[in-house]
């Protein structure tokens, strides 16, 4: 087959084909979003009685979060730290007994549009609180919750139990080349 009658995808494979088109949209979406900041700054300046010098501010901001947010992340990638997002509602709807037990006290204090970071040992957690609701469990329902809970904490008092144990009656023993001469 010549290259004049190849077929039109013949040198791309179809996920390539699917990233090509996700790059796309992301590229005409940041590009929307880039004009909108143009056409509001007429708006803000009649609105907020801005003179020219302060409503180009809005743009000096839009433009320079790119280079501020860049260099940290630059810096995180650089340490090979993971980036993840969760994008499906189900995902991020969660009732409390399955969100870690630390979690939990300042989750509570939160309200709805509130923003925290949480520790983990993965590295980071940032949480919006979007919505809560109360959804009180009847003693049938909370039962095997609890008993799941009590087994996970019984099988880590275990194994630190078994860790300790084992450190106290291990010996480090030195072969070939590490060997100490006496």
């Amino acid at each position: 087959m010549s290259p004049l009658h190849a077929p039109a995808n013949a040198g791309i494979k179809t996920g390539s084909a699917r990233v090509i088109g996700l790059v796309m949209a992301l590229f005409f979406a940041f590009g929307f979003c880039t004009v909108l900041v143009d056409s509001i700054i007429p708006k803000l300046k009649a609105t907020f009685a801005l003179s020219y010098a302060e409503v180009m501010l809005t743009q000096f901001c839009f433009f320079g979060a790119y280079f501020l947010v860049s260099l940290p992340a630059a810096w995180l990638h650089s340490r090979n730290a993971k980036f993840s997002l969760i994008s499906t509602m189900s995902a991020l709807t969660q009732p409390a007994e399955q969100l870690p037990l630390s979690f939990l006290p300042r989750l509570a204090r939160m309200k709805p549009g509130e923003i925290a970071a949480f520790a983990t040992p993965l590295g980071a957690s940032v949480v919006q609180l979007v919505h809560y609701e109360e959804a009180p469990l009847s003693e049938q329902q909370a039962a095997p919750l609890i008993e799941q809970f009590l087994a996970g904490r019984k099988r880590l008092e275990t194994a630190a139990a078994e860790v300790k144990r084992l450190r106290e009656v291990a010996t480090i023993e030195y072969v070939g080349e590490f060997k100490r001469s006496n």
